[in-house]
Parts: C-alpha cells; structure tokens; sequence
C-alpha cells in the first residue's frame, strides 16, 4: 500500500490541522461562554470540524490496511513510513502515530538504505527543540543498535536543552543494554558453532 505524501505534503497538512484544532477552539470556547445558542457560531463551528474531511490522506498512516502493510514488511509501506517520521509532523494525533510507526518499523527486515535513515530519525528526535513522545525513539534506536550509532549518539554534540540532553541520556543507556544483549547473543552462537 503507498500513501506517497511528501516531506512537505505531511508538514503542510500538519499545519493545516493544527489551524483547524485551532479555530475549532475558539469558537467553541465562544459558543460556550456567551453565544450558546448563537446560530451562527454553531455553523462556523460545524464549518471548521468539516475542514478535517480534507486531511483524510495524513490520517491514512493510522488505516489499518497501511499498518497491516507496514507489519508485513512491505517496501512501499516502509519507505512513507520512514517519510512520515522524517517530516515530524507536530498536530492532532501525530505522536500516536509516530508511535505506531516506529514500533512496526522495529519488526521490518531493512535496507541499509532504510537503516541509515532511521538512525537519522532517531538523533533528530533527540535533538528536537520541543516535546516528543520518546519511547517509541528509543525502541527503534535499539532495533537499530551498531556500535558506530552507539558511538555517534555517545559522541553527540547537544545544544544545552533539558529535553535534549536528558533524551540523550536514556537512550544511551538504552542503547548499551541493547548491546550487551547483542554482545551476548553473539557469543552464544559463536560457542555453538563447531
């Protein structure tokens, strides 16, 4: 299944959606403090939930039918995927999605194309400037555990930022579980080969 949004396609529509949210806001904190039954407001307001119809291609990331996709290992699906994390859109349900993402793309057999975009990914959402759901970032950083990414993230030069640094933090120590686990299993299969 292919969505095919771009970087700036899912940006544009994240701010269109915060717009929305936006104005849906406002008129419903007006319609509640003094015009309740103000028809007019109640038509701007219905008005303004409409224009969500119109972002029905950002939400096709959270369809089932992509996620079942993006599960199976599905090259198309991967690939947005990876270009609906790039863009990190910032609105209505995008860290949900994000999580989503993220998650799946920790089960996918990936190119080191896809592998080195995703370690992309996972030191932007280190260094954003703002709050992000984190977690899900970590997970991923570990499913994409090397010793070089290790060492980059370690060598990571962080603007002083309580966010940034302390996301640097967890996933470091994340990401050293994740190697001595890896460590480990390595040995164990070199012990059984004869």
């Amino acid at each position: 299944m292919r969505i095919g949004l771009s970087v700036d396609e899912i940006q544009w529509l994240a701010g269109e959606i915060q717009s929305a949210r936006h104005e849906i806001r406002k008129i419903a904190v007006q319609m509640h403090s003094d015009m309740a039954n103000d028809e007019e407001l109640q038509n701007d307001y219905w008005l303004a939930q409409s224009r969500f119809s119109h972002f029905r291609k950002f939400y096709e990331f959270e369809n089932p039918s992509f996620l079942e996709a993006l599960r199976c290992g599905e090259n198309d699906a991967i690939e947005d995927a990876i270009v609906f994390l790039s863009a990190d859109p910032y609105c209505f349900r995008s860290g949900y999605i994000k999580k989503k993402l993220c998650h799946l793309l920790t089960q996918c057999v990936l190119t080191p194309r896809q592998r080195l975009l995703l370690r992309e990914i996972v030191i932007n959402s280190v260094t954003a400037h703002r709050p992000v759901s984190f977690r899900e970032f970590v997970e991923l950083g570990c499913a994409l555990y090397t010793s070089g990414f290790y060492a980059r993230v370690r060598n990571l030069k962080i603007i002083p930022f309580s966010y940034a640094i302390k996301r640097k933090r967890i996933l470091l120590a994340a990401m050293e579980r994740a190697g001595a686990a890896w460590k480990k299993k390595q040995e164990m299969l070199a012990a059984e080969t004869p």
